[in-house]
């Protein structure tokens, strides 16, 4: 039976933010500043988007989900749903995979040196570790994904969140906290463990079940457990999380804590309200109907480019660098390949959207 108490939400901030976002992910691979802008904006700012971008993903599907459902989830829940969503990723992500091949297969083959290593690494590629650049998210959603499904549909939603959250904490003592927890003899089992099966702790389960939870546990308390949307109980939540991130940010990096800045405690509060504020939000709701239209055409199309600019950009930025060091033998200043990076991705991106009005078949592309 279907739920009809909520109609189907343009969330323009959320279609904004996706787009933010994506640039920001360029960031965290291009490294594009030095000093204090970069530790601000690559290492703390930009490391919001991969949280934001799980949870964001994992709401709009269970949205869906749950907005169908009028008594218990595990008699409501779609398997069919699952099965349309997860073909729709595995689409996107074979396309993207068959594209960069003349990038991946040559540099797997150095790394084994022979076919049966070679295809069991690319196998692992695929399936667990995510095999270019920002490519690992889409394994980690094919992995978190019916993870999430599978316990909220026999468990429950809260039970499922509480199990998810385990994992991510490792994650954080491990990544962000190593230099305490390196003296923990549990620790180098994780390690052996985490890096023998996905070859680090990005992926599916120590970083993407717990985010992709939470956004399912956002989606049930909209949808389902009648949580009020406003917007201004976010607002103050969300800054003093952020201001938390920094503080926190900046104690991993004077104590020397940990290796990067991809797993911090505060990227859980700080993405949780940031989602809550976005969704609740409508910064345009006094706009006219025609000028309203003309939004959400604009926000429907920094949607599609923010699959694109996420897929399109690592090997944008691996090819202007191998051109110019080439050619000129020049390296290049990182900021202006930030810039570079993004003018030339965003322009292979209007291209292909572009493209796809006379060739259909190039949506699979994003």
């Amino acid at each position: 039976m279907t739920n009809t108490r909520a109609e189907r939400k343009q969330y323009r901030a959320i279609d904004i933010a996706k787009f933010v976002m994506a640039i920001l992910v360029v960031a965290i691979h291009v490294r594009p500043f030095t000093g204090q802008t970069a530790f601000v904006y690559d290492d703390i700012i930009a490391r919001i988007a991969d949280p934001l971008f799980f949870q964001i993903t994992a709401f709009l599907f269970f949205e869906k989900i749950f907005a169908q459902i009028s008594g218990d989830l595990r008699q409501g829940m779609s398997w069919c749903m699952l099965g349309h969503y997860m073909k729709r990723i595995l689409a996107l992500y074979t396309a993207w995979f068959v594209i960069y091949a003349p990038v991946v297969l040559p540099r797997t083959w150095q790394e084994c040196g022979n076919i049966r290593g070679m295809l069991l690494a690319l196998l692992k590629k695929y399936w667990l570790s995510g095999y270019y650049g920002a490519m690992w998210f889409m394994t980690a959603l094919l992995l978190a994904m019916p993870l999430v499904f599978i316990l909220t549909k026999y468990l429950g939603s809260r039970l499922c969140l509480l199990l998810s959250a385990p994992w991510f904490l490792l994650t954080v003592a491990r990544m962000e906290y190593c230099s305490i927890t390196d003296g923990w003899q549990v620790a180098g089992y994780f390690d052996s463990a985490i890096y023998g099966i996905f070859g680090w702790y990005g992926n599916g389960l120590t970083y993407g079940f717990f985010f992709c939870a939470l956004g399912m546990w956002i989606a049930y308390k909209r949808t389902l457990g009648g949580q009020k949307n406003d917007s201004r109980d976010f607002a103050l939540p969300s800054l003093i999380s952020f201001l938390l991130l920094i503080i926190e940010s900046y104690v991993i990096r004077d104590k020397g804590l940990g290796q990067s800045f991809g797993a911090m405690f505060f990227l859980i509060p700080t993405s949780y309200f940031l989602l809550q504020w976005l969704l609740s939000v409508d910064i345009f709701e006094k706009m006219g109907e025609q000028s309203r239209k003309r939004l959400d055409c604009a926000c429907a199309h920094m949607r599609r480019l923010s699959i694109l600019i996420f897929t399109i950009h690592y090997g944008v930025m691996e090819g202007l660098q191998y051109l110019l060091g080439k050619y000129t033998g020049a390296v290049w200043n990182m900021t202006g390949l930030y810039l570079s990076v993004l003018l030339v991705t965003i322009g292979l991106a209007e291209l292909i959207l572009l493209a796809q009005k006379k060739i259909k078949w190039l949506h699979i592309l994003y």
